[in-house]
């Protein structure tokens, strides 16, 4: 059916406006991811002394700076004219899919890097200018893997009230007849399975290696006074030994005493190796959450993929189940907040902040030694 220019960009507005929280929440993760990932390249890049660590999140925030400056605000633009398509449609897919698989090779070099700290440390770890390597590898692989979406996603057609024909980004027409796009949303899904299991294991694994140490460390308060007081105790009971045979204060017999300090060197040695397994689990616990985010966020997308394989496109939705329908459909959108999380949880981060930013309430107090990471 012809419409007037007018009259189709009235249909469009009202789909638009429909659209708004859909919109909002991209606008959100946009802001905050933009941010955020700007803070994290240039404060992992330039501020912190490099490590294995810093290096996998620094290429998260390179990957995730790169989709919320690039992919998200066209997909603002996408939410605010639905009807059109958009010459944008072929790269937006390629790249946000590209990142997201490239986040996913990270996470699990990072999972793995943890492994080996924990369980293995008497084995290589992974060095800084492998994990240089890997990160960039993973970003070759993910977007080799990533090339069918451009075939895959295209100018899609269907046809509104009144027969009024309208196009989005989506499964391209030539397409219509093909299991192609069916087949690649079976290997994403089996990609992230694939990576989510590993990732699981791996931190089981890790869970269970700090468990053990903490109850098998006699590291405690109560055992450092303890050793503090059996010091001071053998030192007073071995003056008073040799004043009682004659000899004064002033001796410098008295002044010489030679005190077996293991206890003291026990409670050193104890300490440090309370604080380390302390910073340990902290670095591993902020990964972990990282990580948990990244598995998290993309849940909502594949079952609603998984969902659209079985019975087809999705049509005719009440106006909340379809805005709630996109909002699902780009749940997976939050992972490029990925590294800002981890960022959040560091004190370092947090120092160097402080640093930049004087002005600025949000800096933590500053803990030199609870600040270092456990770093490979």
């Amino acid at each position: 059916m012809n419409i007037s220019e007018s009259e189709f960009m009235d249909l469009n507005d009202k789909k638009a406006i429909l659209y708004i929280p859909v919109s909002v929440y991209i606008g959100v993760t946009m802001v905050l991811g933009i941010l955020g990932n700007s803070l994290v390249c240039y404060v992992y890049g330039c501020l912190i002394k490099p490590t294995t660590t810093t290096c996998f999140i620094l290429f998260l925030g390179i990957y995730d700076l790169v989709c919320c400056s690039v992919t998200l605000p066209m997909e603002i633009v996408e939410m605010r004219y639905p009807y059109y398509y958009l010459p944008t449609c072929k790269f937006q897919r390629l790249q946000i899919t590209a990142t997201a698989i490239a986040s996913g090779f990270v996470l699990l070099s990072i999972a793995i890097d943890r492994y080996l700290c924990v369980c293995k440390p008497q084995k290589s770890k992974i060095e800084y200018r492998m994990a240089v390597k890997i990160a960039i590898m993973s970003a070759v692989v993910a977007v080799i893997l990533s090339i069918p979406v451009y075939f895959i996603y295209g100018q899609h057609s269907y046809e509104i009230e009144s027969n009024v024909l309208v196009s989005e980004c989506s499964s391209d027409y030539s397409m219509k007849s093909s299991i192609l796009p069916q087949i690649y949303y079976g290997f994403l899904l089996i990609l992230f399975v694939a990576i989510l299991i590993p990732l699981s294991l791996l931190y089981i694994f890790i869970w269970q290696k700090l468990r053990r140490h903490k109850k098998s460390s006699p590291f405690g308060t109560n055992y450092l006074m303890a050793s503090r007081n059996s010091f001071h105790c053998l030192a007073s009971n071995e003056m008073s030994l040799m004043m009682a045979k004659g000899k004064s204060k002033s001796d410098p017999t008295v002044n010489n005493i030679r005190i077996n300090h293991t206890p003291t060197r026990k409670a050193t040695i104890d300490k440090r190796n309370g604080h380390h397994l302390y910073k340990l689990r902290r670095t591993t616990m902020k990964l972990f959450f990282t990580t948990a985010f990244f598995s998290v966020s993309f849940i909502p997308y594949h079952i609603l993929m998984i969902y659209r394989t079985i019975v087809g496109n999705v049509g005719n939705l009440m106006p909340l189940s379809e805005v709630l329908y996109n909002l699902f459909l780009r749940s997976y959108q939050l992972y490029t907040l990925n590294p800002t999380i981890y960022a959040v949880c560091d004190q370092k981060f947090w120092k160097e902040l402080w640093n930049m930013f004087p002005f600025c309430k949000c800096g933590h107090k500053e803990e030199k030694e609870d600040s270092e990471e456990i770093e490979t």
